[in-house]
C-alpha cells in the first residue's frame, strides 16, 4: 500500500509553527502543480486551521524517497526549516488509519466534529479538478469519508454537545423544564453570544433579547437574527423581570450583573454566566428566586462528553478495521494490474502471432479457425492465471515487489513500458 501522510497538525505544532505551513486556495494549486512535476503520481493537500497535510500516492517502490522530497517541499515552499521537528509521517497502513481519523474527527480538536468531513471532501475534490487525485486516492478518502458517515449516524457522537455555548443551553432547557415559551436576554454579542443566541432559537422561546455595550454591534446582528429584540444596553435590569433566563458572555473586565440592580422577582430567574471573568456578581447566586450557572459547571459535561465522543469514535472505527485493511488489500494488489495488462497483452501477442503461422500452414474453414483461435488464446489464458493468482494472493509487500520484477524480466515486459 503505497500511500502516506506528510504535514503538521495540532498534535505535532503550536499555531503559530502551524501558520508557516498554510495552503491559501491559490497556494494548494499551485503546489499541487509543482507535487506531479516533482513525479509525485497522485496528491491531496488538506489546510485548515488546525493542520497542514499532504496525502500521497505513488506506484515507485521507495515510498520513503517520495516522503523525503515531500519534507523537503514543506521547508522549501514556505522557507521555513524550523518546520521539520513538527513534520510528521504517517505510512501505507499507518496513513489510511490517519485518513480515516481524520475524516469520522477523530483526530479534531473537537472530537466528532463535522467541519472537518467537509474541508476533506473540499480537498479532494480541488485535487480531482487539478488531475492530482488518481484511482488510490480516490478511493482511500471516499471510502473514508463513507464510513465516517456511517459511524456518525450510528452513535450520533456529533449529537452530545461538547462546546460550552451548546451545553449550557442545554442544561439551561433540563434546569427550566424546557425553554419552550420563556424569555430570555442575552448579554454579550461576541462569539460565544452569537452561538448561544443561535442554540436558543432551536427550542421554540416566547421572546429572545439581546444586548450589548456598543449598541450598533446588536443592531448589525439583527440582520442575522431577525426575531431577536435589541433593546440598549442601559436597559437591561429594566427588562430582567420579565425574563426567565439571562446568559452573560462580555468581554468586560468587571461585573456587568450587580445584586444590586437586581430587584424583586415574580418568578425564578435562571442565569447562565459564560464570561471570564464573571458577568455576574456572585452574590446574584445567594438569592432564593436566582439559579447561577457559570463556566466551571459546564467543562466537566464538556470533558465527559469529549471522552464519550472519543470512546465512540475509537470504538467504531476499530470495528471497521477488516474494511480497512481490505482497502490495503485492494490497493497492494493494484500494484500488480499494470504488470497483469502486460502479461495478457503478451499471451494475446503470442496467441495472434501462432494462429497467423498455422492459418498459413493449415487449411481450416471458418468454423475450424474459430475453434482453434479459442483454445489457442484459452491455453494461454491458463498459463498465466496461475502465476497472476500466486502475485495477487503475496502477503509480503517485498516479497510480491521482487515477483514483479522476476515477471517482468523472464517475460520481457520492461520493453513494453
Amino acid at each position: 500500500m503505497n500511500i502516506a501522510v506528510i504535514g503538521v497538525n495540532h498534535k505535532s505544532a503550536s499555531a503559530d509553527i502551524r501558520e508557516k505551513a498554510s495552503f491559501t486556495v491559490s497556494d494548494r494549486i499551485e503546489a499541487l502543480d509543482q507535487l506531479m512535476e516533482m513525479g509525485i503520481q497522485e496528491a491531496v493537500i488538506l489546510s485548515t486551521c488546525n493542520r497542514s497535510e499532504i496525502y500521497i500516492a505513488d506506484f515507485d517502490r521507495d515510498l520513503e524517497d517520495k516522503v523525503d522530497q515531500v519534507i523537503d517541499f514543506y521547508l522549501k515552499r514556505f522557507d521555513a526549516p524550523q518546520l521539520r521537528p513538527h513534520l510528521f509521517t504517517r505510512l501505507r497502513r499507518g496513513a489510511s488509519w490517519h485518513i480515516h481519523s481524520v475524516a469520522v474527527g477523530l483526530d479534531s480538536v473537537v472530537v466528532g466534529e463535522d467541519q472537518i468531513l467537509g474541508q476533506l471532501k473540499d480537498a479532494h475534490a480541488m485535487a480531482m479538478d487539478m488531475g492530482a487525485c488518481g484511482k488510490v486516492l480516490n478511493k482511500m478518502i471516499r471510502e473514508a469519508v463513507s464510513t465516517a458517515k456511517q459511524i456518525k449516524q450510528e452513535t450520533g457522537i456529533s449529537d452530545e454537545p461538547v462546546s460550552v455555548s451548546s451545553i449550557g443551553i442545554k442544561f439551561l432547557n433540563e434546569e427550566s423544564g424546557g425553554l419552550a415559551g420563556k424569555n430570555a436576554l442575552v448579554v454579550g454579542t461576541g462569539k460565544m453570544g452569537r452561538q448561544a443566541l443561535n442554540y436558543l432559537k432551536e427550542h421554540d422561546l416566547g421572546r429572545i433579547v439581546m444586548t450589548n455595550r456598543t449598541h450598533h454591534k446588536s443592531l448589525d446582528l439583527q440582520g442575522v437574527f431577525p426575531d431577536v429584540d435589541v433593546i440598549p444596553y442601559d436597559d437591561r435590569y429594566d427588562l430582567l423581570g420579565d425574563m426567565d433566563v439571562l446568559i452573560t458572555a462580555t468581554a468586560s473586565p468587571h461585573t456587568v450583573i450587580r445584586n444590586s440592580r437586581i430587584g424583586g422577582r415574580d418568578k425564578p430567574l435562571l442565569i447562565l454566566d459564560m464570561a471570564l471573568p464573571r458577568d455576574v456578581d456572585p452574590k446574584v447566586g445567594e438569592r432564593e428566586d436566582v439559579k447561577l450557572f457559570v463556566v466551571d459547571d459546564l467543562r466537566e459535561i464538556s470533558e465527559r462528553n469529549m471522552k464519550k465522543r472519543r470512546a465512540l469514535c475509537e470504538e467504531a472505527l476499530l470495528a471497521r478495521e477488516p474494511e480497512i485493511r481490505e482497502l490495503g488489500h485492494w490497493l497492494k494488489t493494484m500494484k500488480v494490474d499494470p504488470l497483469i495488462g502486460q502479461l495478457k497483452q503478451r499471451a494475446d501477442q503470442i496467441g495472434d502471432d501462432t494462429l497467423d503461422y498455422l492459418n498459413k500452414k493449415l487449411k481450416l474453414d471458418l468454423k475450424e479457425s474459430k475453434l482453434l483461435d479459442k483454445m489457442v488464446h484459452s491455453a494461454l489464458k491458463r498459463m498465466i492465471r496461475e502465476p497472476i493468482l500466486q502475485l495477487k494472493s503475496m502477503k509480503d509487500i517485498g516479497e510480491q515487489e521482487k515477483a514483479i520484477e522476476v515477471l517482468e524480466q523472464l517475460f520481457q515486459l520492461e520493453e513494453d513500458k
